[in-house]
């Protein structure tokens, strides 16, 4: 019997999420219940975020940002708010970071404050040849402060622009509220 995203959701369902064979009918679900999580007012948090003071930049990964990335991804926050939250050993992240360097399907930008110090990653991972998935994640010092709608609307105004994307699905865990 194939599970629905509400069984998915209620069990350990990380192997479910990142199975390769997730089915379509089930990835839908989550999509659409990350729509459900919209409040109605992304335009004019979009619009906010142009005219935010703070200037943001994005920049493609390099590989010496490995490093960075990892830690990143292992801070316990967002193992806990990953679909898959153990932590990552460096090895399985240089094998994966290696692969995404080279990976056409997938669009990897560093976020940059406006001193150019690294706050945050955001990716686009290809679904179909018009549609992407993004992820992000925020340094834990900068957590807060509204720097997830700015990046958000710059990395897809950014991939709109560059790419023949035209739809971005957010997968969200149901108790992410923060997300």
């Amino acid at each position: 019997k194939q599970k629905t995203a509400y069984e998915i959701y209620q069990c350990d369902w990380s192997s479910d999420v990142c199975s390769s064979d997730l089915n379509q009918r089930i990835r839908q679900e989550m999509s659409d219940k990350g729509r459900e999580l919209i409040d109605g007012v992304g335009a004019m948090r979009v619009t906010e975020g142009m005219m935010d003071e703070r200037k943001i930049k994005l920049r493609k990964v390099k590989p010496e940002d490995c490093r960075q990335l990892w830690e990143w991804a292992n801070e316990q926050e967002v193992r806990s708010r990953s679909f898959i939250s153990k932590s990552i050993s460096w090895d399985e992240h240089v094998k994966w970071f290696s692969k995404i360097l080279q990976d056409s399907r997938c669009f990897q930008f560093i976020v940059l404050d406006d001193k150019d110090k690294p706050i945050g990653q955001v990716r686009f991972d290809m679904l179909l040849d018009d549609e992407a998935e993004i992820s992000l994640s925020i340094d834990k010092s900068k957590r807060g402060l509204g720097y997830g709608n700015l990046i958000i609307s710059k990395a897809i105004y950014k991939i709109f622009q560059n790419t023949r994307f035209e739809i971005v699905h957010a997968f969200i865990k149901p108790k992410n509220n923060q997300s």
